[in-house]
């Protein structure tokens, strides 16, 4: 099994979820992002995103609002009234990713579940010189995604599909909100399932500095599948597990090849420490 640490936040953080009320808990959470948010964006923005979060009325649903944020290349469209802010002030305004981040160079990431890209656009940004496959299966996340990488030209490969493990057919399942979007296969659904020494091999990429996998439970069919030729290729993995099976099932995966695993909030970081 692969070496796991947990910081000493985080096992406070964990120990204030049993013992705060999960109201009270979710309150200072709350007043923290915000409080972030301010000393991110500035009042403006700030005020403007605070706005977008509030923004619930059908007419102006499918309007997209533009945030600028000092930590990306170009403005960020978000649309209100979804899961948009939750993710922008996860990502881009707390850096969450940021917390732990690869030694050595970083040229090719692979961002599987990338949502409305968020997490792609924060990538870009921070390795100016990377290229990123961002994978998004669902129609509406990827148009969102495919909008805001366009800052980024040709380093930025936006792929409508889901990570697999085989070649498929798959359908789409959406769960509570954007951020939660599900597959499975399905002989006649209505979304390509790519493994991802495809995606590798078709954009050329001869491995994987970061490899970032939000795939909403996913992952156990793609880490319990064939994951060793683009496990062996890969230097960094941050992985959001649903469930302990499937945490299970990477912890699994990834200790045959000697990475080494740490916790942050809900990410699960892996990194080997001899591919720098």
């Amino acid at each position: 099994m692969a070496d796991s640490v947990k910081s000493l936040p985080e096992m406070m953080r964990s120990l204030m979820r049993s013992i705060v009320p999960w109201k009270a808990y979710v309150a200072v959470s709350s007043f923290l992002d915000w409080t972030c948010a301010l000393r991110k964006l500035g009042w403006k923005q700030s005020r403007r995103l605070w706005q977008v979060d509030r923004c619930r009325s059908s007419a102006l649903a499918t309007d997209l609002l533009a945030i600028s944020a000092p930590n990306l290349l170009g403005p960020f469209f978000l649309r209100p009234g979804t899961s948009d802010v939750n993710e922008f002030v996860y990502t881009i305004v707390r850096e969450t990713y940021g917390r732990h981040l690869p030694r050595g160079e970083v040229k090719f990431i692979l961002d599987a579940g990338a949502n409305m890209g968020d997490t792609a656009a924060w990538l870009l940004t921070r390795y100016s010189e990377a290229r990123l496959i961002a994978v998004e299966p669902d129609p509406e996340n990827f148009a969102s995604l495919v909008r805001n990488c366009m800052p980024y030209g040709k380093r930025s490969i936006p792929v409508q599909a889901a990570v697999w493990p085989r070649s498929v057919r798959l359908s789409l399942s959406e769960d509570v909100s954007k951020d939660a979007i599900q597959v499975q296969e399905a002989n006649k659904g209505d979304c390509i399932g790519m493994t991802v020494q495809e995606l590798m091999e078709q954009y050329y990429f001869p491995r994987l500095d970061i490899f970032k996998c939000d795939i909403e439970g996913a992952e156990k069919a793609l880490f319990s599948g064939d994951p060793d030729p683009w496990l062996s290729r890969t230097k960094f993995l941050v992985v959001e597990t649903h469930g302990a099976e499937c945490l299970s099932t990477v912890l699994g995966a990834t200790s045959r090849h000697g990475f080494t695993h740490r916790e942050f909030r809900n990410l699960h970081i892996f990194e080997h420490p001899e591919r720098r």
